[in-house]
């Protein structure tokens, strides 16, 4: 499964996030006080603490066009509607039916088909139940094909057309409540949510959006893995706080509280 929300690769491979020795997540983010792209100690899962809950009416599309300047809390606006359209289309129902009937098999499923397309690692069990298992071969096959680069819930297509801001701005529009968010932020929060909502682990989904190559995270900006990271563990909190029904006010402040930790400036 390829990142929705990668740069600096050209193809959409992103770096598998090795774990360390003995197990464990790699990217276990701490606190910090000022912005330091630096892999922390392994440990358990990084969560961040969500602020408090709000609510703010989205908007559709259109009226996004509407609202002025393209800064990041518009940038943020406009991804969120995305999001909302993701969770109601038809094929996130598809594939949270199969995956909330075969939950454990679908993350073992798509964990075994990332590891096998990028590092040749065989895992015949899981790879057998998919094709077995009724539906999990066709929504993992639905979810990679979604998310990949340049796929219907690769958020950072459409924000680029509708912003119509340059690669440059595009990637950090005109600050807003302070930061300058990086806008493929936006994304990896969005996969985050939805891959939570799939039951898939978080070790998981941090690998599938930092999908690549055998030689992964050697060489491969780190920094942007990290971020990704934290960006992806960051939508698995507002699904476990709010399900699929978080605000917009919850969905902003939450990313706009961790901007030390992910791409803003």
């Amino acid at each position: 499964m390829h990142s929705p929300v990668s740069y600096s690769d050209a193809d959409g491979l992103r770096p598998i996030i090795q774990p360390p020795p003995g197990g464990g997540n790699p990217y276990t983010p701490a606190p910090r006080p000022a912005p330091a792209y630096q892999p922390p100690a392994p440990g358990g899962h990084w969560r961040p603490t969500p602020p408090a809950a709000g609510n703010e009416p989205s908007s559709d599309i259109s009226a996004v066009a509407l609202l002025g300047d393209w800064n990041s809390r518009r940038v943020a606006l406009l991804s969120f509607t995305l999001y909302r359209q993701y969770i109601n289309s038809e094929d996130n129902r598809r594939i949270s039916r199969v995956s909330d009937r075969w939950y454990k098999t679908f993350d073992g499923a798509v964990e075994a088909g990332i590891k096998y397309k990028a590092r040749g690692e065989l895992d015949i069990e899981h790879l057998l139940q998919a094709v077995v298992l009724s539906g999990i071969y066709e929504a993992g096959t639905t979810l990679n094909m979604n998310f990949k680069t340049g796929g219907k819930w690769d958020a950072k297509v459409p924000i680029k057309a509708l912003s119509g801001l340059g690669n440059r701005d595009y990637m950090y529009p005109a600050q807003s409540d302070g930061a300058s968010i990086r806008s493929d932020v936006f994304g990896n929060v969005i996969f985050g949510a939805m891959t939570a909502r799939y039951h898939l682990e978080l070790d998981t989904a941090q690998l599938a959006g930092n999908m690549g190559t055998p030689e992964a995270g050697i060489g491969n900006d780190p920094v942007d893995d990290i971020a990704i990271a934290i960006a992806i563990a960051i939508g698995f909190e507002l699904f476990e706080k709010y399900s699929t029904k978080f605000t917009f006010r919850q969905y902003y402040e939450t990313i706009l509280a961790h901007c030390y930790e992910i791409e803003c400036k």
